[in-house]
């Protein structure tokens, strides 16, 4: 039970956070006018609120990138990345390309909670976004489901 509770107490965060950056999204100040006003003349002007909400993203899109690697996956348990025992020792280019595929796809993701621009180059970054998350969400679990089967079945090799 001890084992358990050191293992499940760095999860709880994990999952308590995605629900933190939705409402964000949710309660933004702009959404109570209706739209994302983005020809600030002032550029890159981040407000308080949008600060602690990029920061919110971010550290919810490392934390549960971290997770899928290090603790579903097995990987970066040596120098190289990965882990001693793989079942495709021949093909660990896929292994590196699913790393970096995991981290691009789960900030895309993100990305796609911004709230919706009215014009302007952001307006067409959100709309390509928001049509390609959902396939592009669906081949990164897919991907991760591989890879944690693969983990789950290279513990029992090695048993």
């Amino acid at each position: 039970m001890n084992q358990l509770l050191t293992i499940l107490h760095p999860n709880s965060p994990l999952y308590h956070s995605p629900p933190q950056v939705v409402l964000f999204a949710v309660f933004n100040p702009e959404y109570s006018r209706g739209v994302l006003n983005n020809s600030d003349e002032q550029g890159m002007a981040f407000s308080v609120y949008e600060f602690f909400w990029l920061l919110s993203q971010t550290t919810t899109t490392l934390g549960t990138w971290l997770w899928d690697v290090i603790m579903d996956w097995g990987l970066f348990q040596n120098r190289k990345g990965l882990r001693s025992h793989l079942l495709f020792r021949r093909h660990v280019w896929v292994y590196y390309t699913a790393i970096v595929l995991d981290l691009v796809l789960r900030f895309l993701w993100t990305v796609s909670l911004l709230p919706q621009a009215t014009a302007g180059p952001l307006y067409k970054f959100q709309f390509r976004v928001r049509f390609f998350t959902p396939p592009l969400e669906l081949f990164r679990r897919s991907v991760w489901s591989w890879l944690r089967l693969e983990h789950e079945q290279s513990l029992r090799d090695v048993r």
